[in-house]
């Protein structure tokens, strides 16, 4: 659930900055609940690909629109750590973190 709600914010974020018209949730909860085991690979390809353009965004931008951008950045960042940490102190919880992924 919280992968999704990353995926559908970083999507919104990506679609401003590109000028595009970004989709709207009527609540932010529904951004949460749209977690489907089944879809599980997709919602890791989509986060990767979103994540992707965003960089390629950055990397592309010239210097006045990375001062333009650089704040939306920064938010998209805090909001990304923030729910990582969430997932891995969820996943510690629950002892189904894989020690051996984990970064040394």
């Amino acid at each position: 659930m919280i992968a999704n709600h990353i995926l559908f914010w970083d999507r919104h974020a990506l679609a401003q900055l590109k000028g595009e018209p970004p989709t709207n949730p009527n609540t932010n909860d529904e951004t949460f609940n749209d977690f489907n085991p089944v879809n599980w690979a997709n919602t890791v390809r989509d986060l990767d690909t979103v994540m992707n353009s965003l960089e390629q965004l950055d990397q592309q931008a010239d210097s006045a629109t990375l001062l333009r951008i650089a704040p939306t950045i920064g938010r998209i960042s805090t909001h990304n750590a923030y729910h990582t940490g969430q997932i891995f102190y969820v996943r510690k919880l629950q002892g189904t973190r894989k020690l051996d992924n984990d970064v040394s």
